[in-house]
């Protein structure tokens, strides 16, 4: 009997010693902030702290790699005070993503007021056993890029009766879903035989001058931890050969005799096209011209290029005309 007492009494001994160090387990080395996992964006600024409560115990943070920081200044570096060893990012980037880690060894191993090795608590990170007297924390952090347009250009072209692909270059991580809009209305690129959205713009079959505008390519991106939009507006040009302006004017114009007479032809092309008065088969050049001839009805050429394409409109002139030309 007196066996058996001595036995259930070494039992409760050996289970409060056991909760005694499961409760000093991980408290003597903490992070602060504790969370497990942490968010910022390229180019944030970021600290955390690995605290001892054994101030001259000896603690080094190792990057996703395992390679240990050492380093006390630069873009990633620690920085030493008694009982806690700050990990500093000064400009968060894409590369410094993943878990980090803080490893701490106490210097007097017999304290059985200290853990062997360090638990899981609610406010850690992940955890590791080790050896007796060593700890490690780890927490995993979570870069993301904001959204950007880089070397996407507001005004782009694209030749008439042709296929063209309008460029919109987004960046970001995590990569956002892209949308299209034309003059402020959805493009449903789904099953479309005119639309197909591509990983660096929108491809458009056949372009003709009615797809002329402005196109907005929209990024947007949902995730657990936060969500963000943005967006830009392209100005798509639609390249064709000159052609004329509907009007009034008469391909038969007259004028008095030694009066003045002023003729304008109006035409459109992308680009803008240039303007070239001919007479009889001689080019005339320069911005504004009065010529005086015999009293004879001459035909006089004006023609409108662009790319090796030309547009031609006859008049017949009396003695003495004008003409101007921009």
């Amino acid at each position: 009997m007196d066996l058996l007492f001595l036995l259930h009494l070494l039992i409760l001994l050996v289970s409060q010693n056991v909760a005694v160090l499961g409760q000093l387990e991980g408290s003597w080395l903490t992070l602060a902030p504790s969370t497990p996992s942490i968010t910022h964006f390229v180019n944030d600024s970021f600290i955390i702290f690995c605290k001892t409560v054994q101030k001259d115990a000896n603690a080094k943070w190792k990057d996703p790699k395992g390679v240990p920081k050492e380093n006390t200044k630069g873009r990633v570096h620690i920085e030493k005070k008694t009982g806690f060893l700050a990990l500093v990012f000064e400009h968060i980037a894409l590369t410094d993503k993943g878990n980090w880690t803080c490893e701490a060894t106490l210097t007097n191993n017999n304290n059985n007021n200290e853990a062997t090795s360090a638990a899981s608590t609610p406010d850690a990170g992940s955890t590791a056993t080790l050896a007796s007297g060593e700890a490690r924390k780890s927490f995993e952090l979570l870069v993301n890029q904001k959204i950007s347009f880089d070397k996407t250009e507001l005004v782009q072209s694209a030749g008439e009766g042709r296929d063209a692909t309008v460029k919109c270059f987004v960046k970001g991580d995590p990569r956002p879903d892209v949308s299209w809009l034309y003059n402020g209305e959805y493009i449903n690129t789904v099953n479309s035989t005119k639309y197909k959205k591509l990983s660096d713009g929108l491809f458009i079959k056949n372009v003709q001058q009615s797809d002329a505008g402005e196109y907005t390519c929209r990024a947007m991106r949902i995730t657990p931890t936060f969500a963000d939009s943005e967006q830009i507006t392209i100005l798509l040009r639609i390249q064709h050969k000159p052609h004329w302006f509907d009007n009034d004017t008469s391909l038969v114009q007259y004028a008095y005799i030694g009066g003045m007479v002023n003729i304008s032809c109006d035409a459109m092309g992308e680009p803008p096209p240039s303007f070239t008065w001919v007479h009889e088969g001689r080019a005339i050049t320069g911005r504004n011209f009065a010529f005086s001839m015999p009293i004879t009805v001459q035909r006089y050429r004006y023609m409108s290029e662009m790319n090796h394409n030309s547009a031609i409109i006859s008049v017949k002139l009396p003695i003495r005309w004008a003409c101007w030309s921009a």
